[in-house]
C-alpha cells in the first residue's frame, strides 16, 4: 500500500476531483459538513470487526467493501 498510494490511487483520486485534507485545514462549515455526513451516511453502515490474538480472523462476506485499520498508539508505540 506505501507504493501504491502516492503512484495510482491517490492521483487517480485528484484527476476525479478528490483532494485529501488534514481536519485541522478544515473550515467550520466544512467540519460540519462531514460531521453531519459521517453520521447520516457512513455511521450506519460501519460493522468493526476485531482480529487480534485473542479474536479469530472474521468472517468477511463476499463483494464487500473492507477497510483494515492499523493504529499506533502516539504515547507508547503500542500497535492496535
Amino acid at each position: 500500500t506505501a507504493i501504491c498510494w502516492p503512484n495510482d490511487i491517490n492521483p487517480k483520486l485528484e484527476q476525479a476531483g478528490f483532494r485529501l485534507r488534514a481536519y485541522d485545514n478544515l473550515s467550520g462549515a466544512e467540519r460540519a459538513w462531514l460531521t453531519e455526513y459521517f453520521l447520516r451516511k457512513v455511521y450506519p453502515v460501519l460493522t468493526p470487526l476485531v482480529f487480534d490474538p485473542s479474536h479469530p480472523f472474521p468472517q468477511i462476506s463476499n463483494l464487500s467493501l473492507n477497510l483494515a485499520v492499523k493504529l499506533l498508539d502516539p504515547v507508547d508505540g503500542g500497535v492496535h
